[in-house]
């Protein structure tokens, strides 16, 4: 099989210290599952647990998304569509990279995202749901969690695990960097 590659040598992470920061990448549509992002965020942040959110990428439900977020309580920035290198940087600083795709209302749904390849090429965790072709791109309980679509205090918990483990974060890292290497480098892709 054919699978998506990249270029895993484009993804070195600098040995800057991690955040407690969760970040998701993408367009703001419904399959993207921003709104379930933010629920969690606020989830977590009523019991008790500082966590910060980066919602990287632009699109049609920004203005809802904004307002739920403040709705919600989710500590959040929205940062607007960054250049690839900023990306690589903000994901490599994050304790986890939340990916909670769901089938649109409208059937609309994802392939494999890039953003679970380049999170663990960047030996970053990655919380997703089981979506698609989400699976596919990682090595569940190695370095990455899966939780059902639409389920917020599932997908919470998942975050909340990276936040307060930071030996898991590295450990599922360099599981994710190995998993990447081995699999998804578009080098042996082409080859």
């Amino acid at each position: 099989t054919f699978r998506n590659g990249i270029d895993v040598r484009l993804f070195r992470r600098s040995e800057a210290m991690r955040q407690p920061v969760a970040v998701l990448v993408g367009r703001f549509v419904e399959k993207k599952g921003g709104e379930y992002f933010l629920r969690a965020l606020g989830l977590l942040r009523a019991q008790g647990l500082a966590v910060r959110g980066v919602m990287i990428g632009d699109g049609p439900l920004r203005p809802m998304l904004e307002s739920l977020a403040r709705e919600v309580g989710a500590y959040v920035e929205f940062t607007g569509f960054l250049p690839p290198p900023q990306v690589r940087e903000r994901i490599g600083g994050a304790s986890l990279v939340v990916v909670p795709s769901v089938t649109a209302a409208d059937g609309d749904s994802e392939g494999l995202p890039t953003v679970i390849l380049e999170a663990q090429a960047m030996s970053t965790p990655v919380v997703a749901t089981r979506h698609a072709g989400n699976a596919e791109g990682v090595q569940e309980g190695r370095s990455a969690l899966l939780v059902d679509e639409r389920d917020v205090p599932a997908l919470a918990d998942a975050i909340r695990y990276f936040i307060e483990h930071p030996e898991a974060v590295a450990s599922f890292g360099a599981a994710g960097r190995a998993f990447v290497e081995t699999n998804f480098d578009i080098e042996r892709q082409a080859a």
